[in-house]
């Protein structure tokens, strides 16, 4: 079952959500994520109806309200909250999770709603709690909770950890941005950070060490002269080295008379990996799907990390490599049997 669901910490500072949040909302999971839903989408209700609604919550007790929110786009609409307190071992809020289940009939409503107030309580039964949340949304895995104590390392583990590990490089980058704005020899910093990426970025692709450490170095240069104008997006700094290393190199090749724009030589993963980097791959790509295709692209022609790619994507990390794995097992199958494309 899909549905928008949203994990905040004790004092509503969104730590998770699921990617369907963006279909409800508008708002993309990076421009989420570390925010309150009050500061995106909500504050439109009477000041009283968030007193209850805090009264309530925070002494363990679930809150279903019709309520009105605003869309990314500003247009205001109407929705149902529904919002499960997540208690640890005294009795103390550790998380609330917004819940937005996707029904689609009045049955499925009644059905969400006998089983919200069946579950959700103060003295709620961990175990029952988890086989609530799972039955009505997705996720990598359910959570099997015989204690209040493994509930709470579950839904940090498999929510709020890979979520903090996709977003810690955006945080920690903007912050080097801003101080690299106010006193620019701080930029060396940004330099230490990523000078090995982008070393690697240009060593695995062309022949000549000393002209990939030239480039290496050049991306440097130019980002600096940009700093001024560079506004810290929702992805790493490392994003957009890259992409000016892209460029840089499809510049090089092109000024070569070479529309090969990454050479031939294996990789050191394998043949596999060299095909994925030539021109030809293009006519493979028809085999997998638009998440496969999209998620090949940015490794081997744009050179992102899965890091980065979870990050552009708002997926997890190992979503990503589970896309990867199967669009290259596809890939081979189709090379090994379609030699012409080689």
């Amino acid at each position: 079952m899909r549905g928008s669901l949203i994990l905040t910490d004790a004092k509503s500072v969104i730590l998770y959500s699921s990617s369907d949040t963006t279909l409800r909302t508008g708002f993309d999971i990076p421009e989420i994520i570390g925010k309150r839903p009050g500061d995106l989408w909500g504050g439109l209700m009477p000041a009283t109806f968030y007193q209850k609604m805090w009264r309530k919550i925070r002494s363990g007790e679930g809150y279903v309200s019709r309520v009105l929110n605003k869309h990314k786009g500003g247009e205001q609409v109407k929705d149902t909250l529904n919002i499960v307190p997540v208690l640890d071992e005294h009795g103390e809020a550790r998380y609330f999770l917004e819940l937005h289940p996707e029904l689609n009939s009045m049955m499925h409503r009644r059905r969400f709603q006998k089983d919200f107030h069946a579950v959700v309580k103060p003295d709620a039964d961990p175990d029952e709690l988890a086989e609530f949340l799972t039955r009505w949304f997705a996720f990598d895995q359910p959570f099997q909770a015989d204690s209040r104590e493994h509930f709470l390392e579950d839904l940090h583990a498999q929510l709020v950890k890979p979520s903090q590990e996709l977003f810690l490089h955006r945080d920690e980058d903007r912050e080097l941005v801003i101080a690299a704005k106010a006193r620019p020899e701080t930029f060396k910093q940004l330099y230490i950070k990523y000078l090995p990426n982008i070393r690697r970025f240009f060593h695995f692709r062309l022949a000549d060490a000393e002209l990939a450490e030239d480039m290496a170095q050049d991306v440097f240069l130019r980002a600096f002269r940009a700093l001024d104008s560079y506004t810290p997006s929702n992805a790493s700094y490392l994003t957009y080295l890259l992409r000016i290393a892209h460029n840089q190199l499809v510049s090089h090749y092109r000024g070569a008379q070479n529309q090969q724009l990454l050479t031939d030589q294996e990789s050191s993963d394998g043949w596999l990996e060299s095909f994925l980097r030539r021109d030809a791959i293009e006519r493979a790509l028809v085999h997998v799907t638009d998440i496969e295709r999209s998620i090949v692209l940015k490794k081997y022609r744009e050179g992102l990390s899965v890091r980065d790619i979870a990050t552009e994507l708002s997926r997890s990390e190992n979503a990503v490599k589970l896309h990867l794995s199967r669009a290259r097992k596809k890939l081979k199958d189709v090379i090994t049997n379609k030699t012409e494309l080689l």
